[in-house]
């Protein structure tokens, strides 16, 4: 069996989500204009066919990887009276840094609270904010009852510098009680 011409097609996406491809012909040494197909699996022109392939995956991830506009955010609140303000700010698909964590930020009116550095797990970061001293106690930054203002929230994620990555504004649910 005889195989020639292209080996296979490299795809890569650039920021926007575009794709773009080009074919794979180099087979590193096998420039005849045809060879046994068993030679694929020899020496160079396999290793060749391995690297090319490899490369093509990973340039695929770093520009999925570290294209800010696939964050997204999530922000939850609940306001119970003035007694309790609970506040939920999660970050997902964000990029590894290499210096830094991220940080979360709440306001509602003129209220701000800023938790320290949050460990980056799986390209996810969270964060919660409470009035409640139980929860308070397992680690949730703590905030006043009467946080919220006008029942609602602005939730950001922080790169190490300050400055804001993504955020949101949403409404809080409101109890009595």
């Amino acid at each position: 069996m005889y195989f020639a011409g292209t080996y296979g097609l490299c795809v890569t996406w650039d920021s926007n989500g575009t794709a773009s491809t080009r074919p794979i012909t180099d087979m590193g040494g096998a420039h005849r204009p045809a060879f046994r197909l068993h030679s694929l699996f020899q020496g160079k022109i396999m290793k060749k066919l391995i690297s090319t392939t490899v490369s093509c995956i990973v340039a695929g991830l770093a520009l999925t990887a570290f294209d800010v506009s696939a964050a997204s955010i999530r922000v939850e609140c609940e306001q119970r009276g003035v007694q309790r303000s609970t506040i939920s700010v999660d970050g997902k698909n964000l990029p590894a840094l290499a210096a830094g964590q991220y940080s979360a930020q709440a306001v509602s009116g003129p209220n701000t609270a800023r938790t320290g550095g949050l460990p980056l797990v799986l390209g996810e970061v969270e964060a919660d904010f409470d009035s409640d001293r139980g929860d308070i106690a397992e680690g949730a930054t703590a905030i006043s009852g009467n946080f919220i203002v006008n029942g609602s929230v602005t939730g950001k994620i922080l790169l190490p510098d300050g400055t804001t990555l993504i955020a949101d504004t949403v409404a809080c649910r409101v109890r009595n009680r």
